[in-house]
């Protein structure tokens, strides 16, 4: 198995999960992980290696989660989420799976049941269509996913 390439246009979290579960499956050591990632960084991304010939492979993941990843930018997320509308074209499950990664982003580790409903309702609110939310309510799903059947 190898590794995706990374660049500053692609989600970082994403990346790193599907990073360590290929060196995971590969058996990679630390230094094997350090190589395969300075390997996988492209573009801007690439950028960082220049002053980070001494840095340890978990100093590097946090350098890159420093500069690509989330946190921090809750809030940036949060507002998305309350402006994000349905797009022209878009499927009702593309729309749900993206309702998902911001709020993935925007409440991180956030599995309650509050979670879910508040998924449920910028799914409805995203729908950006007055009478499909009537009809959505009248039904009163649990979670977003129930919306979305």
């Amino acid at each position: 198995m190898k590794p995706d390439k990374f660049n500053e246009t692609s989600n970082f979290e994403s990346f790193l999960v599907q990073f360590q579960n290929c060196a995971c499956y590969n058996g990679w050591s630390q230094n094997d992980r350090l190589a395969y990632l300075n390997w996988s960084l492209t573009g801007s991304a690439a950028l960082l290696l220049w002053d980070a010939d001494d840095l340890s492979y978990q100093q590097l993941i946090e350098k890159l989660k420093s500069r690509y990843g989330a946190m921090g930018m809750e809030e940036r997320f949060q507002a998305e989420l309350k402006c994000r509308r349905r797009k022209r074209n878009e499927s009702l499950r593309e729309l749900a799976q993206d309702i998902r990664r911001l709020m993935w982003m925007a409440y991180p580790g956030d599995k309650s049941l509050m979670g879910e409903h508040m998924a449920r309702d910028f799914f409805v609110a995203a729908l950006d269509d007055p009478e499909l939310e009537v009809k959505i309510h009248e039904r009163e799903p649990e979670s977003l996913d129930m919306a979305l059947k």
